[in-house]
């Protein structure tokens, strides 16, 4: 193995969506590397541990990816926004209804980073 690269999420600065802001304060934004980890338990920070170690100890190097979303082919995962957009672009035109942006402003004119699950 030469190259490890690991794709985690914006979990990493947030938190799990069951911890997410329960402690009162949201995280500094824009969110950046070098910000602390939160101090909750989060399975994303130990994978990310397992990776420095096996780099360490094995010799490769590594590269850690924190999209926003991921959209792909993902069985079973149902916060797929790709499958979800793809079924409601279905649903309007099997009821020939215009195809709408579903979310709200905000969503349509955020700005985000998308990352595709095949790679």
């Amino acid at each position: 193995m030469q190259h490890v690269a690991l794709v985690t999420g914006l979990k990493h600065y947030l938190g799990p969506f069951e911890a997410y802001a329960k402690a009162g304060t949201l995280p500094v934004t824009p969110v950046r590397e070098e910000h602390p980890r939160l101090d909750i338990e989060n399975f994303y920070y130990a994978q990310e541990d397992e990776v420095y170690a096996a780099a360490e100890r094995d010799g490769f190097t590594w590269s850690i990816h924190r999209p926003h979303t991921v959209i792909g082919k993902a069985i079973g995962n149902m916060m797929n926004m790709g499958t979800t957009l793809a079924v409601y672009a279905s649903i309007c035109q099997e009821t020939s209804r215009p195809f709408r942006f579903p979310g709200s402003g905000a969503q349509w004119n955020g700005l985000s980073d998308v990352t595709d699950a095949a790679f």
